[in-house]
């Protein structure tokens, strides 16, 4: 996905790890997707123990689940999927613009934009990486 910022620069989301992308959830959502993330590997531990886990594999991923072998798969697909109330957040690497996903209509996603009052840029940049 790419699209043109009103400055004229172009915002490219085609790879991971982009310092200009961030997801964030509604605090209104947290608690709700949170509730679906622990009852999933509840579910998960339940069927794992029962000798269930490819039944419960299939019924939640369908025919391209990950394999029962790979643990870190699982729990990587487990707590993806539960994560359904993020939205991005991009940030103009030009102008400073912030691009906030408000939510997604007939397949195209609306943004609200919003101009910094300051100098102040990289905001979406991971604190790990380039701590200030």
């Amino acid at each position: 996905m790419k699209f043109r910022c009103p400055c004229g620069h172009i915002i490219r989301d085609q790879t991971d790890a982009l310092s200009y992308k961030a997801q964030f959830v509604p605090d209104e959502d947290e608690e709700a997707d949170f509730d679906v993330t622990v009852e999933r590997i509840e579910a998960f531990i339940i069927a794992r123990e029962s000798g269930n886990l490819e039944e419960f594999l299939h019924d939640l991923f369908g025919e391209f689940n990950p394999t029962k072998e790979n643990l870190t798969s699982i729990l990587f697909e487990l707590l993806t999927i539960a994560n359904r109330s993020a939205r991005f957040i991009y940030e103009c690497e030009n102008c400073g613009r912030v691009f906030i996903q408000k939510h997604s209509e007939y397949g195209h996603n609306v943004y609200a934009t919003y101009l910094p009052e300051d100098e102040v840029r990289h905001v979406l940049q991971s604190q790990r990486k380039h701590p200030s």
